[in-house]
Parts: C-alpha cells; structure tokens; sequence
C-alpha cells in the first residue's frame, strides 16, 4: 500500500515552455503536475527540523509508473523520515502543453525538464508557504478528501508559514531519469544534495562516428579479440574465417539481421514467430 499514488496529494504548477527565453513567459507557459506525500512520516529528527526531501526525477512516461515501482525509495523514506516528492516529466502524463504551442516540441529536452524540477524544489518545495498556498488554491478541484488535505498540510509541519526552509534534497532515478538526477547534482549542488542514479549512462553519448559504429566493429572482429585490433590479432582473425576457404558471413549477417527483427516484430504473427 505504501507504493501507490493513495498515500500522495498531486497538484499542479505553472512552468515557463523556454526557461532561456526573455521574458520567460513569451514562448507560453504549462501545468507541471507534482505529487508530495499526504501523511506525516515519523522523523528521527526533532520537530523543528525540516524533514529531508526524496525527490524522484520523472522520466519518459506518466507518473503513475515510478510511483509504483520505485521500491527503494519509498523504504528510505520511511527509515530516514523523509518527504516523497515525485515530478512529472514536461510532455508526459498530464504535464502536457497547450497543443496551440508553436513548435512545442522543441521545448521537450532535457535541460528544459531539470529546470522545472529545480525551479520546483526551490520556489515551491523550499517555501512551505508557497505550497500552503498552492495547495489551498486547488482543493477541492483536485478531489483530494478532506482528511488527506489537513494530513497534507501536517505534513508540513512547524514551518509551514515560513517564507524559505532549505531542506537536504536528494534526488533520484533510473535510466534517462537516472541521468536527470545526476544532472540535477551536477547543475544545481546549491539546491541537490545528493542523487541515486540507477542505469544512467550520462556519459554514455559518443561523439565521433567510430564511437558510434564501435559495436559493430567488435562484432566483425570477433568478441574474443582485443579492440581495437592490433595487426597480428587481425590476421589471427581472418584464418578462421577464411578455414579451408570458406568464407565466414556471419558477422555481416548477424548485423544485417537487426533491421529484420524490427520489421517483423511490429506485426502479431511476426512477435508469434
């Protein structure tokens, strides 16, 4: 049950589409959707010390699915007392913008998206008041009962009417959100503590040709060889493809095949086969 949006209060913020664009409200704005736990998690710390944030950088699908399969950090929270913040990634889920938007599409990357979360975790998360407010603004419209309105605003605890609370925020994610999390550390250290990246191959973009034909290179070559290839290695290589001479396709087939499995899988009898 503790992995479920039941035990989150989800609300909605205003984003510009062009963090770099003056005035920022010239290319338009869009309704972020956050959720932040409901109910008040049993802090170790003393009541006057603002509980840490765990803040879960949305990646490329709904909200809903982190929530719900995000084990690690829910169990964190409730040993470290701290607040669950999930964001919900700009294009995504109910965080669309308007399909008037101009090239909108443009505006869907990924500096643009840890900007709205750090713009998020400072003007809104850091500002119990702002979020007092926020909230206030839009209940009932959101549907939240009644109870989880006064837990969630418990949840604030004794800052609640405090203009700026700096609280320890640590972000975290996995895949391309993994990646968002490191960048949030990396970008804005003044306002993220720390990050849990799983998966996250932020250093993972090649800049060269050769970097990106690199696979298939090695699959040529022979998975056992060095790479890259020294000359002896090479010709080591060559007298086993060329045994009795015969001539060895497979590397060239094994590639070719790639673009085949796409095509065919796209249709029902081909995932079948």
């Amino acid at each position: 049950a503790s992995f479920s949006m039941d035990n989150l209060t989800c609300l909605f913020y205003t984003q510009p589409l062009n963090h770099f664009d003056l005035p920022r409200n010239r290319s338009g704005t869009y309704q972020q959707r956050f959720c932040i736990t409901n109910h008040l998690v049993p802090h170790p710390s003393p009541r006057d010390v603002p509980p840490p944030i765990f803040f879960y950088t949305g990646n490329e699908s709904p909200l809903e699915e982190y929530v719900e399969h995000t084990g690690l950090l829910w169990e964190l929270a409730q040993q470290m007392g701290a607040q669950v913040v999930f964001a919900e990634h700009r294009y995504e889920g109910k965080s669309i913008p308007p399909a008037t938007t101009p090239s909108c599409m443009a505006y869907s990357s990924s500096i643009q998206a840890i900007t709205d979360y750090a713009k998020l975790i400072r003007n809104v998360l850091w500002e119990p008041a702002t979020l007092k407010r926020l909230a206030q603004s839009q209940y009932p419209e959101n549907g939240f009962s009644q109870g989880n309105f006064d837990r969630f605003l418990q949840s604030l605890g004794d800052h609640v009417e405090e203009q700026v609370v700096p609280r320890p925020v640590i972000c975290f994610g996995g895949s391309y959100g993994g990646m968002l999390s490191a960048w949030m550390r990396m970008r804005y250290p003044q306002w993220v503590a720390g990050a849990i990246a799983a998966s996250a191959p932020i250093w993972g973009f090649p800049q060269q040709q050769n970097g990106l034909d690199s696979a298939y290179a090695i699959i040529r070559h022979g998975l056992s060889q060095p790479y890259p290839p020294t000359k002896e290695s090479n010709a080591k290589t060559s007298s086993f493809k060329n045994i009795e001479g015969a001539q060895n396709y497979c590397p060239n087939n094994l590639m070719a095949s790639f673009p085949l499995i796409d095509v065919i899988g796209k249709e029902a009898s081909g995932l079948a086969f």
